[in-house]
């Protein structure tokens, strides 16, 4: 590179070297901040999960609040209904009826049961998915932790390799002086 002075060149050697430190404060920057966005999307994904979850526990709860009053109903019912056999037998043909409507009731109840057995199957699958997220999420923490442990090895490669460099470039400018050369005024 002729016509060009030691400091000039030591001068753009520093300037690159800042442009790649730059860069990669850049590029960092840019990752903890898509990471960021990962993690308050997942933590949001998951409180609407749980919310829709604690929905389905209230809604069960509800149902069972129902059927336990349904089931008062058929106890009074059967009270009544034992006063009366006593009291009137034309009426065994009416009670039979209704003891048909309470076994169609309790299977409905049983009906009901199963739904809700499968609705927890539901929940226990919602979380097993999201036990995967998790580890999802942890392996790719752990990614992140190598890729920065590489980045701090090539920053320090980088930091010695600029002190190599300015070692290099105070032998060459002593070389220099020693040959009769002007020093350059320094900035």
């Amino acid at each position: 590179m002729p016509g060009i002075t030691v400091a000039e060149r030591f001068t753009s050697l520093h300037d690159r070297v800042d442009t790649v430190g730059r860069n990669i404060t850049d590029r960092l920057d840019r990752r903890f901040t898509m990471l960021d966005g990962r993690i308050t999307d997942t933590r949001a994904e998951m409180t609407r999960g749980f919310q829709r979850i604690d929905g389905r526990f209230e809604k069960v709860e509800h149902r069972l609040v129902q059927m336990d009053g349904r089931f008062e109903k058929v106890e009074h019912r059967l009270d009544q209904m034992d006063a009366r056999f006593e009291k009137v037998e034309q009426r065994l043909d009416q009670m039979d009826a209704r003891f048909e409507k309470i076994e169609q009731r309790l299977d409905r109840i049983d009906a009901r049961f199963e739904q809700i057995d499968t609705r927890f199957e539901q929940i226990d699958a919602q979380f097993e998915r999201i036990d995967t997220r998790f580890a999802q999420i942890d392996a790719q923490f752990e990614r992140i932790d190598a890729r920065f442990e590489k980045v701090e090895g090539d920053i320090a490669g980088l930091k010695s390799d600029v002190a190599d460099l300015k070692t290099g470039m105070s032998d060459i400018k002593s070389m220099l002086i020693s040959l009769g050369a002007k020093v350059p005024a320094q900035a």
